[in-house]
C-alpha cells in the first residue's frame, strides 16, 4: 500500500472520530441545554423566592426556548410585579404568537412598567399582534389606547394606517400625539392629508410631532397657508417674518398662546400698522400675561397713537412691568399708591412719558 493512500485513509478515520466526538458533544450539550431550561421552569414557579423567580424569567429570554413561553405566560399574573415585568420581557424576546393574547391582558396591568414592558413585548413579536392591538385602541383606558399606538409603531404594519388616522381625532391630546408618532414610524403616505389638518391642532406638541411626520414621509407646503401653520408647528419662528402678515394676525388668535407670543414677536419685527388692533386685543388677555407683555413691547416698537390708551389701561395690572419702547430704549413702569390713586410712573420716578416725546404718532 503506498504511504500516499495510508495516510489518505488514516485521515478518513481520523475524521470519522472527530465527528462521533462533535456528535457526542452536541449530544451531551443539547441535554445540558435541556436540563437547564427544565431548571429554570421550575425556578419560575418558585413561588417563594421572587429574586429566583425574576432570574429565572430572564434567563429563559435569553435562551428563547419556546418550552418556556406557557409558563412564562403564567408568571405575567405573579404577584410581583418584577416578575410580571421580566416575564413580559422575556416573552417579548422569545417571539412567540402565543403570548400575543396575554400581553395584550398586561397591558392593563396595574403597574406602568409591566404595562410598558408588555407593549414592547408586543411590538418585538410584530405581525402576528397587529389585530390584537388595533381591537386595543378602542379601549377605554387612555394608558392602555398609548402603549397600543406605540407598540403598532414599532411594528410599523400598514394595516394599522387607518384605525391610527382616527386616533389623530382623539379628545386626548397625549393620544392624538402618540398617533402623529407611530404614523411617523410606518410612513405611508395614506397619512398626509390628515396630518395635514393636525398642523392646527390646539396642543402645539401635537402639531410638532404632525411635523415629524410630515417630513418624515417627504411631504412639504403647497401654499402660503400651508408654509405658515408648518412654521409655527415646527416652531421655526425666525422664519415667520417672511410669511403673509395675514398670517400672522390670525395667529394672534391662536389657542396656544406660545404661538400667539411668538406671531406678536414677528409682527413687531414687521412693523406694520396693520397689526396694532390685533396686538390690542391681545394686550386686553387676562390670562396670558407673557403675550400681553410681548404685545405691549410690540406696540411700543410700532409706535401708532391708537395704542396710548390701551397700554395706559394695561399698567393698571399690578405685579408686572410694562416695556414701551422708543428708539430701542424701554421704558419699565410701576404703579405707586400716591393719595389714594393708583398712578403710572417711571421705573426710576417721575411721571410717564408723554405721548409725543414716546414717538406716538
Amino acid at each position: 500500500m503506498s504511504s500516499k493512500r495510508h495516510e489518505q485513509r488514516r485521515w478518513g478515520r481520523s475524521m470519522a472520530c472527530l465527528g462521533l466526538v462533535v456528535l457526542v458533544s452536541l449530544s451531551a450539550v443539547g441535554y445540558a441545554q435541556d436540563n437547564r431550561v427544565e431548571k429554570l421552569i421550575n425556578d419560575l414557579n418558585d413561588m417563594y423566592s421572587d429574586d429566583q423567580q425574576e432570574a429565572a424569567a430572564e434567563a429563559l429570554g435569553r435562551i428563547g426556548d419556546p418550552r418556556a413561553v406557557e409558563p412564562l405566560i403564567m408568571a405575567l399574573k405573579d404577584r410581583d410585579l418584577a416578575v410580571r415585568r421580566k416575564a413580559a420581557e422575556a416573552l417579548g424576546k422569545i417571539k412567540d404568537a402565543r403570548a400575543v393574547e396575554p400581553l395584550i391582558v398586561a397591558m392593563k396591568d396595574e403597574n406602568e412598567y409591566v404595562r410598558q414592558e408588555a407593549a414592547e413585548a408586543l411590538g418585538k413579536i410584530g405581525v402576528p399582534a397587529v389585530e390584537a392591538l388595533i381591537i386595543t385602541l378602542k379601549d377605554k383606558d387612555s394608558d392602555i389606547q398609548e402603549n397600543a399606538i406605540k407598540a403598532l409603531g414599532w411594528i410599523g404594519d400598514a394595516r394599522a394606517v387607518d384605525p391610527l388616522i382616527a386616533a389623530l381625532k382623539d379628545e386626548d391630546s397625549d393620544i392624538r400625539e402618540k398617533a402623529a408618532q407611530a404614523l411617523r414610524m410606518i410612513g405611508d403616505a395614506r397619512a398626509v392629508k390628515p396630518l395635514i389638518t393636525v398642523l392646527k391642532d390646539k396642543d402645539l406638541d401635537v402639531r410638532e410631532e404632525a411635523v415629524w411626520a410630515l417630513d418624515e414621509i417627504g411631504w412639504e407646503p403647497s401654499n402660503e397657508a400651508e408654509k405658515f401653520i408648518y412654521l409655527i408647528s415646527s416652531r421655526k419662528w425666525d422664519e415667520l417674518i417672511n410669511i403673509d402678515i395675514g398670517q400672522l394676525i390670525a395667529a394672534m388668535k391662536d389657542k396656544d398662546r406660545w404661538v400667539r407670543r411668538k406671531a406678536a414677536e414677528a409682527l413687531g419685527k414687521i412693523k406694520d400698522v396693520r397689526a396694532v388692533e390685533p396686538l390690542i386685543a391681545a394686550l386686553k388677555v387676562k390670562y396670558s400675561p407673557d403675550v400681553r407683555w410681548k404685545a405691549a413691547e410690540v406696540l411700543g416698537k410700532i409706535k401708532d397713537a391708537r395704542a396710548v390708551e390701551p397700554l395706559i389701561a394695561a399698567l393698571k395690572d399690578k405685579g408686572y412691568i410694562r416695556e414701551q419702547v422708543k428708539d430701542g430704549n424701554a421704558y419699565e413702569y410701576y404703579w405707586k399708591f400716591p393719595g389714594g390713586d393708583w398712578k403710572p410712573v417711571l421705573r426710576g420716578g417721575g411721571e410717564c412719558p408723554s405721548e409725543s416725546s414716546m414717538g406716538f404718532r
